[in-house]
């Protein structure tokens, strides 16, 4: 006997997840579990560094390569995590900052007395600043190197507060101050100010400066993405078909096939002299005179023109039906 379960009706009714509220648990399941893997690996002291960075660089050893990218695997974590205002799954940034990170390895020199997170965490920014200007703009209406500026320079955002204006206000006047008080020095030691164009300092709280180029270079909407957040229609779904109708394009299609056959049906039954002038006077794009076709065939023009208004006639009789369809 098979035993019910009773509801009852004062119980709240569970709501099954959104979609996006599940892939963003998924995401944070991931990066928790690639955070306990990455903790394993003990840090490097100084001493131990330089000898696993000799014997990779001296000696090819693999595995002091491998021991070099995995102790220093959570120093990438935390790089990436300076760009997480831009949006994107934390789990590609740090891939993307690994990559650098390999690549700081394969040419770190240690002989040159320094330490490997200060040569490689210029790789690890670059590789996630290229990433990340890769997924931003699909069409680049910039060059690189400006869209880069806009993208990972100092910048204020709009959520900045007054009193922090205020203070980058303070800052630019007293930096002003200071360069007009050296010129007047200059000019009583009896030298001549320096002439030249004067650098144009950048107004860090011009937030709406900020916006109007940032446009430029603004991210690029995900087609897969909920056009609401509690939804399941995708921005995709709602982009109109740039041919049109589909069915209309697969009749008319469909049409074309049947005439190409047709009129194969028809040239099968005409002599060479016959499907000599369908080809170069009828079907062509560049149809043959009459003058030609008469010389060629050694018959007059009105013979052509006859033998041309009788294979027409042929073709009427046999698309006449794909015609009255195409209507």
């Amino acid at each position: 006997m098979t035993t019910a379960t009773l509801k009852s009706p004062n119980a709240p009714e569970r709501k099954a997840p959104a979609p996006h509220a599940y892939d963003r648990r998924l995401n944070n399941d991931a990066l928790e579990s690639y955070m306990r893997e990455v903790n394993r690996h003990p840090l490097l002291t100084r001493e131990e560094e330089t000898e696993l960075a000799k014997a990779w660089f001296n000696d090819g050893d693999v595995a002091a390569k491998k021991k070099l990218i995995n102790s220093n695997l959570r120093f990438v974590v935390k790089v990436a995590y300076k760009y997480s205002s831009y949006k994107l799954d934390m789990i590609d940034l740090i891939q993307e900052g690994n990559v650098g990170l390999i690549t700081a390895v394969d040419r770190f020199d240690p002989n040159h007395g320094n330490r490997l997170l200060t040569y490689a965490v210029w790789w690890i920014k670059a590789t996630i600043q290229a990433y990340i200007s890769s997924q931003w703009a699909l069409v680049r209406v910039l060059p690189s190197s400006q869209q880069r500026r806009l993208l990972f320079g100092r910048h204020r955002d709009s959520t900045a507060t007054k009193d922090e204006t205020m203070r980058d206000s303070k800052s630019q006047s007293d930096l002003r101050g200071k360069r007009g008080a050296s010129a007047e020095r200059t000019q009583r030691a009896g030298r001549p100010a320096k002439k030249g164009r004067a650098k144009k300092t950048k107004d860090v709280g011009d937030v709406a400066s900020w916006h109007r180029t940032a446009n430029a270079a603004r991210r690029t909407m995900d087609l897969d993405g909920a056009v609401v957040a509690d939804g399941r229609l995708t921005l995709g779904e709602t982009l109109a078909c740039p041919t049109g109708d589909a069915e209309a394009h697969y009749s008319r299609e469909e049409l074309r096939a049947v005439t190409r056959n047709r009129i194969g049906q028809v040239r099968e039954r005409l002599n060479d002299k016959e499907q000599a002038i369908l080809d170069t006077r009828i079907l062509s794009e560049a149809p043959a005179t009459l003058q030609q076709l008469s010389d060629r065939f050694g018959i007059s023009r009105e013979r052509v023109r006859q033998v041309e208004a009788s294979i027409k006639r042929k073709l009427e009789r046999k698309l006449r039906p794909v015609m009255a369809y195409g209507r």
